[in-house]
């Protein structure tokens, strides 16, 4: 029985075979993904943001607009000549993507768990794609020893964001797919009261 890389279950080695290749996923994860992507393209919408508290407004509404279908799928284009941003930050990619992830964070509720290495253009300096996925997909389950430790809750969401920074054309591209819009993680942060407690 071999193991399937997205999903987790164990099956039989014929199951791994599809279109006459042997994958690392099984054959029913690969078939389903290919079906939600497909049906998240047709739904996909796409819109510029100028700030970053409109960006946070945005994707609150797109989730809350989305509770009917319990899927959302979204494109947004960020001018990052706003207030967003400053001159300081261009120099440090990883900073302009930490203030998007903050913002669609409080916006849709949701963690956002960076799977790989950025892939960073070599033509280009200050281009680069990230790719997270949302922190309760099975896919990011390990397998854990035996313990009393509480575990976190996971779905078959594949909930996936990428963001594709370009410093030079002051842009910045957010796609977003999430296929079930489940119950959010467990708030486990330090609320601000005590943290100013903390350091009186």
């Amino acid at each position: 029985m071999n193991r399937c890389s997205f999903c987790g279950h164990h099956y039989p080695p014929e199951s791994f075979i599809h279109k006459g290749k042997t994958n690392k996923t099984c054959s029913n994860c690969l078939i389903s993904k290919a079906e939600k992507r497909r049906k998240l393209e047709n739904n996909k919408t796409e819109t510029t943001i100028k700030t970053s508290h409109t960006l946070c407004d945005y994707v609150a509404k797109l989730i809350s607009n989305a509770k009917n279908t319990n899927e959302i799928s979204f494109e947004i284009r960020i001018d990052l000549n706003n207030n967003m941003f400053s001159m300081a930050t261009f120099n440090n990619l990883k900073s302009i993507v930490r203030l998007i992830v903050d913002k669609i964070e409080e916006g849709d509720d949701y963690v956002w768990s960076a799977t790989t290495a950025p892939h960073i253009s070599v033509q280009f300096s200050n281009v680069a794609t990230y790719y997270f996925t949302c922190s309760q997909c099975y896919e990011l389950e390990r397998e854990y020893k035996q313990s009393n430790r509480k575990r976190i809750v996971r779905f078959d969401c594949y909930g996936k964001l990428t963001l594709h920074i370009d410093v030079p054309a002051m842009e910045a591209i957010i796609k977003l797919h999430h296929n079930i819009l489940h119950e959010k993680p467990e708030n486990v942060s330090t609320p601000e009261k005590i943290k100013q407690q903390i350091f009186i």
